[in-house]
């Protein structure tokens, strides 16, 4: 039976789905990801933790040779650019 709504732009698939994995900060794993997900670190951290994660985000994203997809959740303004 082949499904008539697979092409449908509101078609939701699970197999369909890119699997993001998920990363608060960079590690060496980033490196070899493919589809990432940055989401921001828990809020309770100390204020310069949370600036240095975000420095090392903008040190690290632009050397992604293997990213084919990036989700950002909550991004900071100086992650946003670091992707553009």
């Amino acid at each position: 039976m082949t499904d008539r709504y697979n092409l449908h732009q509101f078609y939701s698939r699970e197999a369909s789905k890119v699997k993001y994995i998920l990363f608060e900060e960079p590690t060496q794993h980033v490196y070899d990801a493919e589809h990432l997900r940055i989401v921001r670190p828990t809020t309770a951290m100390p204020k310069k933790a949370l600036e240095k994660i975000e420095r090392d985000w903008i040190e690290t994203l632009p050397k992604l040779n293997k990213a084919r997809g990036l989700s950002i959740v909550s991004p900071k303004q100086g992650i946003f650019e670091a992707v553009c």
